[in-house]
């Protein structure tokens, strides 16, 4: 199944389809602008990436270092680069006809593999009411007591793992 599918670093000519992506994916928050979204990849564009089954966009992850237990903004720009060893994943979609076929894990095996070159530790993550249950299976713990924005989306937790655990989980997944 994917021996097609490629997971790279986000281009130029990818935005226009990221936000398309982004549009279609999240119906119960309001999406992030362009400037904004694209604000998290400059803080960080070796840790984003997009997965693509020949020439059709399927997927995209935006990762950045920040502290832990806070979330960047989905409202305004980043414009600080955090030097943490925690790895923030702001936005992880899939298109919805290309769900549930193994791409969100293999963009998150991606990434998994980039943060250990990079030597980070841990990531972090909001995760909306809809893909707690997503993360909770790849080895991410809730953090209740951590105060989560409303655009965030009403039921949007907070969650956190050890890089090393994300990895153990996913392969006793599959």
């Amino acid at each position: 199944m994917f021996e097609n599918l490629i997971i790279d670093s986000i281009s130029y000519k990818d935005w226009p389809l990221i936000m398309d992506l982004q549009i279609d994916s999240y119906e119960t928050i309001e999406p992030e602008t362009l400037e904004v979204l694209k604000s998290k990849y400059e803080m960080s564009k070796n840790t984003c990436f997009t997965a693509k089954y020949g020439d059709m966009l399927k997927g995209y992850i935006l990762a950045l270092p920040y502290e832990k237990f806070k979330m960047p903004s989905m409202v305004k720009p980043e414009t600080k680069v955090f030097l943490s060893k925690n790895l923030h994943i702001h936005d992880a979609a899939v298109k919805k006809s290309s769900r549930n076929k193994g791409f969100s894990k293999k963009m998150l095996n991606r990434l998994i593999t980039r943060a250990k070159e990079l030597g980070y530790e841990e990531f972090s993550l909001v995760a909306l009411k809809h893909a707690v249950g997503f993360w909770s299976k790849n080895g991410f713990k809730r953090i209740d007591d951590i105060n989560v924005p409303g655009y965030y989306g009403e039921g949007a937790v907070y969650m956190n793992a050890e890089i090393s655990q994300v990895g153990r989980a996913l392969k006793a997944l599959v």
